[in-house]
């Protein structure tokens, strides 16, 4: 692509992010005093419609999120849809509304040229989205008018229409009870060749009643996070960025990508792990969408405890075909397949999923949209209780399913949230797993080798028993913090071989001073040989434990995502170490047998 193309492409995407609305469901909300009877039109909750009945006559307001053009109208009786419909459409350019009377009669073959005048004729095929004056029919609107704030990115106008039917042809009757009504909105004004047909911020047809006979009420009574006001719900602090009468079925078809605005909560597990969830408490499901910084495999879900195992997730991914796969799992241990990381239906247990679930990617990311129930029979399952619950996490970077291998190191930190108010609490442990590892380092890679080394081959000197022991004291205390934090950070269960592995490190290495105090205690020069209990012990724990901990501190590097850098840097100093240990063993006893000969 040419220098100059690139430049033009970039300014259009540059205008066309302009338009794309920026608002909450709350800004939708500013005519609610100025009208009788309010409803949120759309299931997205981006477009709302208030209007009052004075008489013969309609008077509203469409308020939509977007700096382009809203439209709303009254679809045909018989096979109701966008064709055939009464619709009203208007924008607002430079402070100047253009709101008008359309009928749309059929899909259009040719392009029209906008903004469309009120004498606009239509294409010569007929066909299109053309006013009832350009078709021989009359403007049955007044009082029309338009505001936009850019801001928030809200196109609002308003109009006056009659209830009964104006032109036969164009116009439909607004009558008692239920009827199917049509919206639609676009990110552009119909000008410089963009046109009212592109609707790609929704086209939807609906059901209401315009001339109700009571107060209207609102859907899922708002989902008890909101007040209902004339029909539509005033929400809560905290519920402002989205509708909270939740008027998504539970049925619709869930997008491939994750829209944030579309949902009421949001959670930022790490910089790699947005999730997103709605909940509806009378249909009992939650839906969620998660945007992750990867292309393998996703996973989330309630838990027990904050662990893995006994864990609740719903685990996705998207096939190298592009397809997308989210299913209901359950885990019994921390390794793919069952017993392990499988699905409920192949433990005994129910697929709760919804089998519409969604996601593709995009760049370098996944994107996932679900819905599970929040109270399900299956015994497999965790129900959601409006109060902060443990959940668990985590993705791998470039390994989609079916076979679950290890997620990506960065999904350890704990998190409680509750699902019914958004609030969440997450508990970061970086800092403290660096500390952890820089005291077991040091006391186990530095301290304790100098204190062996001086214990074992420096008796000679009347000095080795004291640094023997400060040095000890240092290593025994870097030891005891730095479990301390292990357990902080691995709650109420060692699962993994390092924690495992650890545990028996820290009881060897407490036990090692008693050991050597009762050695200094029973310690008798005139002795003949070295016994087995305590110095002999002492000895081979002491050796032992050390040969572990150089172990272990490796185990704990990749087990926490150390650079490869990190790991084989410490890698070659244990080993050199080590072996540095051993030749000077080694030498000693060759050293030792050689005189044991010349004697």
């Amino acid at each position: 692509m040419g220098k100059r193309n690139s430049v033009a492409l970039l300014l259009v995407l540059l205008l066309a992010a302009q338009n794309v609305h920026c608002g909450t469901y709350s800004d939708l909300l500013g005519q609610l005093d100025n009208f009788d009877f309010c409803a949120p039109v759309d299931f997205n909750s981006l477009q709302v419609l208030n209007w009052s009945v004075n008489g013969t006559h309609l008077i509203a307001a469409v308020s939509g999120l977007t700096k382009g053009w809203v439209g709303f109208g009254v679809a045909k009786t018989s096979s109701p849809g966008m064709i055939g419909s009464d619709a009203v459409i208007g924008w607002v350019i430079n402070d100047t509304a253009y709101v008008n009377d359309f009928y749309l009669n059929g899909k259009p073959t040719q392009q029209q040229t906008d903004p469309i005048p009120l004498t606009q004729t239509c294409p010569s095929d007929g066909k299109g989205v053309c006013t009832d004056v350009s078709q021989g029919g009359t403007n049955n609107l007044f009082n029309t008018s338009g505001i936009e704030n850019t801001t928030a990115g809200l196109t609002t106008i308003f109009f006056t229409r009659p209830l009964a039917q104006g032109d036969t042809s164009f116009d439909h009757p607004i009558v008692a009870g239920t009827q199917s009504y049509v919206i639609a909105m676009g990110s552009a004004d119909p000008t410089n060749g963009n046109n009212i047909r592109q609707h790609n911020l929704g086209n939807f047809l609906i059901q209401l009643n315009l001339l109700p006979s009571t107060t209207l009420a609102c859907p899922n009574s708002c989902s008890n996070h909101g007040n209902c006001t004339k029909g539509c719900c005033v929400c809560n602090e905290g519920f402002t960025n989205r509708d909270c009468s939740l008027r998504t079925d539970g049925k619709t078809t869930l997008p491939n990508t994750v829209i944030p605005d579309n949902y009421q909560f949001h959670v930022p597990l790490s910089s790699d792990y947005d999730i997103y969830w709605n909940i509806d408490d009378s249909n009992n499901f939650l839906e969620f969408g998660a945007i992750v910084h990867g292309k393998g495999w996703v996973g989330f879900g309630p838990a027990k405890e904050a662990l893995m195992t006994s864990s609740d997730p719903c685990i996705g991914w998207i096939s190298s075909a592009g397809v997308p796969f989210v299913a209901d799992y359950y885990i019994t241990d921390r390794q793919n397949g069952c017993p392990g990381v499988c699905q409920d239906k192949d433990q005994g247990g129910v697929n709760d999923v919804d089998t519409n679930y969604g996601g593709s990617l995009q760049g370098s990311k996944t994107h996932l949209t679900w819905r599970r129930p929040i109270r399900s029979s299956d015994s497999k399952d965790i129900t959601i209780k409006d109060k902060l619950m443990d959940a668990v996490w985590g993705f791998n970077p470039s390994n989609p399913g079916p076979s679950i291998t290890k997620h990506n190191t960065n999904t350890r930190n704990p998190v409680k949230i509750n699902f019914y108010t958004g609030e969440y609490q997450i508990t970061d442990y970086t800092s403290m797993r660096i500390a952890h590892g820089f005291l077991m380092f040091f006391g186990w890679g530095v301290f304790i080798p100098i204190g062996s080394f001086v214990g074992r081959y420096l008796k000679v000197y009347p000095w080795w028993f004291n640094v023997h022991r400060i040095v000890n004291g240092f290593a025994m205390t870097c030891t005891s913090v730095a479990f301390i934090l292990a357990v902080v950070m691995t709650s109420s269960q060692f699962y993994a071989a390092h924690h495992q592995l650890g545990l028996a490190i820290t009881i060897l290495g407490t036990a090692q001073p008693i050991i050597g105090i009762l050695a200094d205690k029973f310690f008798n020069p005139d002795r003949e040989a070295t016994p087995i209990f305590p110095d002999k012990v002492h000895w081979v724990l002491g050796w032992g434990s050390l040969t572990l901990a150089l172990i272990n501190i490796v185990l704990g590097l990749i087990q926490y995502g150390a650079g490869t850098g990190l790991i084989a840097a410490y890698s070659v100093y244990a080993i050199v170490l080590f072996l540095s240990l051993v030749g000077v063993f080694v030498y000693k006893m060759i050293k030792s047998d050689k005189v044991a000969a010349h004697k």
